[in-house]
């Protein structure tokens, strides 16, 4: 199993995805598998909705450029992990 991300910070993408998505799609911690694109999600779209977790979680575009562009939900969770600066929200914990 993936590691669990907090509750807040997986609430916080699945929200930022929510707006980004097609109304009327599904999008919920069960999308994990889910690909960006079946949820109508292009690179450019994608931008915006890492622009949007900066904003939210304090996601630090340095920590996460040179990490692979996400391809599924899950991905999106691991790259908002990877880049919070909020320790209490990332896997790594306290530096």
């Amino acid at each position: 199993k993936p590691p669990m991300h907090p509750p807040t910070l997986t609430a916080e993408v699945i929200a930022v995805l929510r707006e980004s998505v097609s109304s009327g799609m599904q999008v919920d911690e069960t999308c994990a598998d889910t690909a960006l694109l079946d949820l109508g999600i292009d690179s450019m779209r994608l931008i915006s909705i890492i622009v949007e977790l900066e904003a939210r979680i304090g996601l630090d575009f340095n920590k996460i450029v040179d990490l692979e562009p996400p391809r599924t939900v899950h991905d999106l969770f691991e790259l908002a992990a990877k880049g919070c600066r909020d320790p209490s929200l990332s896997t790594e914990g306290p530096q």
